[in-house]
């Protein structure tokens, strides 16, 4: 683990590599990245990762989807949620199979998400 501050001017590559385990009525898969504060304050567009169709199955996508975020100076309390979307076999709509949130920062001594901007 790196002890250093975050400086100014650096930023964060995003990788999203693919999906495990996706439930049987899953066909073509997305994945959907974006950004927001403590605030509620989007700071990453919604930003679209298509599966690969040539080295994914339907319970098994492959995305090699790659976001740099930069920025003169980030938001500590930045949070990005990743949703994975697909067409259901069953009716042909788009569906919602999974989400996850994940902090960019922590704070050093608690280990929690950054909920202070200083």
């Amino acid at each position: 683990m790196i002890n250093s501050p975050f400086k100014e001017g650096e930023g964060v590559d995003l990788y999203i590599d693919g999906a495990r385990f996706l439930p049987e009525n899953a066909t073509f898969s997305r994945v959907l990245m974006r950004g927001f504060t403590v605030d509620f304050i989007r700071v990453v567009d919604p930003v679209k990762g298509l599966c690969d169709l040539n080295l994914s199955t339907s319970k098994n996508p492959f995305y090699g989807f790659r976001y740099e975020l930069r920025a003169p100076k980030l938001d500590p309390t930045i949070v990005i949620e990743i949703t994975v979307e697909t067409i259901d076999r069953s009716d042909g709509l788009e569906k919602i199979i999974g989400y996850s949130y994940f902090p960019l920062f922590l704070n050093a001594q608690t280990f929690k998400q950054n909920i202070d901007r200083n």
